[in-house]
């Protein structure tokens, strides 16, 4: 296995020195052939590439008939494939409640949606960068690449079941958490913009093709996860590891001027305070942060953290700076529930809304969650959506099977998917987007930590001759495995 490591170390060094010497296609020649030597051996390798490059697909370079995420997606798939019918064993699929109460409004929606695609207005469709909407586009856009998250998570699943040591999993999510917002700051150090102009709402849709708050978003949901692991960490360099890692993706929340993110961070901070043990030594904390806070914080931020506070009243008015014009966009549409309320209108149905198709609504999306759900897959759907995100908070909460490092890992997850709820009333999707790639893929590590505790209980009753995987001493699913994941980490 070190000699195969080794020859494709040997192999990416010659690929680097040839890339150097010629030209674009010689990227374009070769990246296919470069990972799958890797996957092919171990696909826990092709695990670890999607949870680093899938945050950053936007960033991707981007060529006709290649998509990198969708190539490493596939062919770890096949590999584990492979390999669970060459090793006998066991690949679960995800639970029966997320097939149910998830997957299956979001793909009746995207049938809906099918016949409605000759209805979008061709300003739409220069609004969300598409030529035309076709139904190939229409299906690889809002179901094909968003279901890849929900890929990953069972990849991930399966993963962690099938490692000795999971814990290893954490460092190298610090490291994915850590580097859209790197993305971020460099870009906008990069561009040389002030605090002003970086405050424009389009400016960092630039970058990457996504809004300022879908950005945001993307932070916040790394953002809990982190905070709740660096107390339950013992290594002081795992600790500063980590909180590096959190001062970047903090940074990052700031510079996208977003409010619904600002909102979804001091709701985890206030989660994360209640459920210290040590009271005092938390408003201390507290009264720290909110003092550096006030001395680090632009100003900048702060207007726009309390834009239109003193025209609240004022809020059904199109002008009104608080919402945005959010809530006459509301009135605007909300009769678009009516039109099918049992199922909906199909996904995306903001696109060929009358409001839309008439002039009097401008986005593609109807700045709430809720609405959107209620639109696009009716009153059947939104239960169904809203107890699939009661049972995904309930799931990573409690935490089955997880030691104690994962459990508060997965509690700030859980505080992250609360701020994500809340944010939900102003913005957000419920289908799969690139920022709800975190929220995944921490869902796919618990998910794989619960099927092993489940597995290793029902072998030690001996009610089952399920075949575990070696795991040596590194992870006891019912004690302590703190010591290997610090050191992991402070590496």
């Amino acid at each position: 296995m070190y000699f195969a490591y080794f020859a494709m170390f040997c192999v990416a060094v010659a690929y680097g020195i040839l890339v150097a010497l010629t030209d674009w296609l010689s990227l374009i020649f070769f990246a296919p052939i470069l990972p799958i030597i890797g996957i092919f051996l171990d696909y826990r390798i092709g695990v670890v590439l999607l949870m680093i490059l899938m945050p950053l697909s936007m960033f991707l370079p981007q060529f006709h008939g290649f998509n990198i995420i969708t190539y490493l997606s596939f062919t770890t798939s096949f590999s584990l494939c492979a390999k669970a019918y060459t090793k006998k064993y066991d690949i679960n699929l995800l639970p029966p409640w997320v097939w149910w109460a998830y997957l299956l409004p979001v793909t009746w929606a995207a049938f809906i949606g099918l016949g409605h695609l000759r209805e979008v207005p061709v300003y739409m469709l220069l609004l969300s960068n598409a030529t035309e909407m076709t139904a190939y586009n229409y299906l690889n856009n809002y179901i094909f690449k968003p279901f890849l998250k929900v890929l990953l998570a069972w990849l991930l699943a399966c993963a962690v079941v099938h490692s000795k040591r999971p814990e290893r999993f954490l460092p190298v999510f610090v490291i994915s958490a850590t580097l859209p917002s790197l993305a971020i700051v460099i870009f906008v150090l990069k561009s040389g913009a002030s605090m002003s102009a970086i405050a424009r709402r389009g400016f960092l849709s630039e970058m990457g093709g996504m809004h300022a708050n879908e950005f945001g978003m993307m932070l916040v949901m790394v953002f809990g996860p982190l905070l709740f692991l660096i107390p339950a960490l013992r290594s002081l360099w795992a600790k500063f590891a980590t909180l590096i890692a959190l001062s970047c993706v903090l940074g990052g929340v700031m510079i996208t001027f977003s409010r619904g993110a600002y909102v979804a961070v001091l709701i985890i901070l206030v989660a994360f305070f209640l459920t210290r043990e040590n009271k005092a030594l938390s408003l201390a904390m507290a009264a720290g942060a909110l003092l550096l806070g006030a001395l680090a914080i632009p100003g900048e931020v702060i207007e726009r953290a309390t834009l239109g506070l003193e025209s609240s009243r004022h809020s059904s008015n199109k002008e009104d700076k608080l919402t945005a014009g959010r809530v006459e966009g509301w009135y605007i549409l909300f009769p678009e529930v009516l039109k099918n309320p049992v199922i909906g209108n199909g996904l995306e149905s903001t696109f060929w809304s009358n409001g839309v198709k008439y002039g009097w609504y401008f986005a593609d999306h109807p700045h709430s969650v809720y609405l959107r759900i209620l639109m696009d897959t009716g009153i059947v759907g939104f239960v169904l959506v809203l107890y699939f995100y009661w049972r995904l908070f309930q799931f990573l909460y409690h935490a089955p099977g997880a030691p104690p490092l994962f459990r508060a890992f997965f509690h700030g997850m859980a505080a992250s998917l609360s701020g994500f709820l809340v944010d939900g009333f102003t913005n957000g999707s419920f289908a799969p987007r690139p920022e709800h790639t975190y929220l995944w893929m921490i869902f796919g590590i618990s998910l794989g930590l619960a099927r092993l505790a489940k597995a290793e209980n029902m072998a030690h009753d001996g009610k089952s001759q399920l075949e575990l995987p070696r795991r040596g001493t590194a992870l006891d699913i019912t004690g302590n495995n703190e010591g290997a994941l610090n050191r992991s980490l402070a590496s």
